[in-house]
């Protein structure tokens, strides 16, 4: 990914979506930590425009942070599964 072609923003996003795979011990990325990484952050556009189309942006991160927390995690030494 050349991420020279990408906004701050959207790099913030990603790295947001990354960390929380990492804190979750997710095996990788998906869309879900992306969508959740955006409706987290301050000033979100993306919440903004779930307002404006008339989605409650917190009830879309609840539902997004329930499916997270159905994706598989690894486990290893010193890690207890979910």
């Amino acid at each position: 990914m050349n991420t020279q072609k990408l906004t701050k923003k959207s790099i913030e996003a990603i790295n947001t979506a990354q960390s929380e795979a990492i804190e979750r011990s997710n095996t990788q990325v998906d869309e879900e930590h992306l969508l959740y990484a955006l409706l987290s952050a301050q000033d979100s556009l993306i919440s903004s425009l779930f307002s404006k189309m008339g989605v409650d942006p917190g009830r879309a991160r609840g539902l997004t942070e329930e499916a997270l927390n159905k994706l598989p995690s690894v486990t290893g030494p010193g890690r207890e599964a979910d």
